[in-house]
């Protein structure tokens, strides 16, 4: 599936690590050696002759760079930079040198994982640093887990399996187009990024909270307003992207890979509409789609027709079987900051961003780290877009600050 979507982005993903003090690349090099065994794509290429995976014989040496000076901009040039499906590696990792501190940037294939996937290999590269930095002898590699759709109904009775196969999808429904006012411009990528402070997101959460609704619930709807804003169209429909991983039996034996499905987020605006009136209706939505299976339907229907269909032929159906929405959110959750930790250094900042889309497609994608959010846009485009979507992600933080603030009794 992220190979059909490369019509509509680059399908990559990006984090960003700031330390204080400096890393041992040299350890880190070994780390990364030693992390391929977990995640045997990234040292592969993806051929288009039988789509799939052709291994390279890549190693650290072919994924780790080290720049002995960097900048902000050097930074967002770094995260930006695209990467050789069909040669590999599907990994490329930045040291830059930055004054007392180092950054670390990652730039990894979405064909190889999902954001939580792409945390999850992010944290078994500081495990394995720290393992590598305090004994240079160390040599043990992890194991690989299953990367396979089929351990999504694992363990699953057949009343679970036929919930899931009755379940209703809405996928073609959110697929409408919206007047997004985007020019588009595929010779220029830029990365925009609004930081949610934390005594502000703080009192964001409380809010939510003091309603019974989740913080994605809380950014879903500053999303939906500030998309109502944006366009003009009462009728908001747009994906919400899922970890598939809570729904497995087994989730320990799931591998670094991609367990990304979505639920149908909808708001139908009325005039003047007050911000915790639309929270309301998204979090009904959202609690009704966590109470059903239906995001395991397509992802297993999927599995089920790669065993029986050639995969040329299904690379064929894919824009009739699968329509991808031109708006979309996807929230990769919380960077726990125990697991971040390399060696004796901790890092300072932390956020990650998602593809860079073409036009009329356009996405934010939410990282938080340490109690500060990050809201992040990719996006082949003018300078006037990026003004644009750096007023639309603005109004998203208006949107929450305003319905978080205290009020007058």
């Amino acid at each position: 599936m992220q190979n059909y979507y490369r019509t509509f982005h680059d399908p990559i993903i990006r984090c960003l690590i700031r330390f204080s003090g400096r890393l041992d690349a040299a350890a880190l090099e070994r780390a990364v050696d030693l992390s391929l065994s977990a995640a045997p794509p990234i040292a592969c290429g993806f051929t288009p002759r039988t789509h799939g995976w052709v291994y390279g014989g890549f190693s650290a040496k072919d994924i780790l760079s080290v720049e002995k000076s960097g900048t902000p901009k050097r930074e967002e040039q770094i995260l930006l930079s695209r990467l050789n499906f069909e040669k590999g590696p599907q990994l490329k990792l930045f040291l830059i040198r930055e004054g007392e501190g180092d950054a670390l940037c990652a730039v990894m294939s979405h064909l190889v994982a999902d954001g939580a996937g792409f945390k999850q290999y992010l944290y078994l590269l500081a495990d394995l640093y720290s393992r590598c930095a305090e004994n240079p002898d160390y040599r043990t590699a992890p194991k690989p887990g299953s990367r396979s759709l089929s351990q999504l109904l694992r363990g699953y009775s057949l009343r679970e399996k036929a919930a899931v196969f009755s379940s209703h999808s809405d996928y073609a429904r959110l697929a409408q187009p919206m007047p997004m006012l985007l020019k588009g411009d595929r010779n220029r990528p830029f990365l925009v990024r609004l930081v949610l402070e934390e005594e502000p997101f703080s009192r964001i959460r409380s809010y939510g909270k003091a309603r019974g609704a989740t913080v994605n619930d809380l950014l879903l709807t500053a999303y939906a307003r500030a998309l109502h804003r944006w366009t003009g169209c009462a009728d908001i429909r747009f994906p919400c992207f899922v970890d598939m991983r809570k729904y497995l039996k087994y989730p320990q034996k799931c591998g670094i890979c991609n367990m990304t499905s979505r639920y149908g987020c909808r708001a139908v605006f009325s005039q003047d509409e007050p911000f915790e009136a639309t929270l309301q209706k998204i979090s009904a939505s959202m609690s009704r789609h966590k109470g059903s299976p239906g995001c395991l339907k397509a992802p297993v229907l999927l599995g089920f027709l790669f065993r029986i269909f050639p995969r040329a032929v299904l690379a064929r159906l894919s824009p009739v079987l699968f329509r991808a929405a031109p708006v979309s959110f996807t929230n990769i959750g919380v960077f726990e900051k125990g697991r971040l930790v390399f060696g004796d250094r901790k890092p300072e900042d932390v956020f990650l961003s998602s593809a860079a889309k073409y036009t009329p497609n356009f996405q934010v994608a939410v990282s938080t780290w340490n109690g500060r959010c990050s809201l992040c846009s990719s996006f082949h485009g003018t300078p006037e877009d990026q003004k644009r979507i750096r007023s639309f992600l603005g109004e998203m933080e208006r949107e929450l600050v305003s319905a978080a603030a205290p009020r007058d009794e």
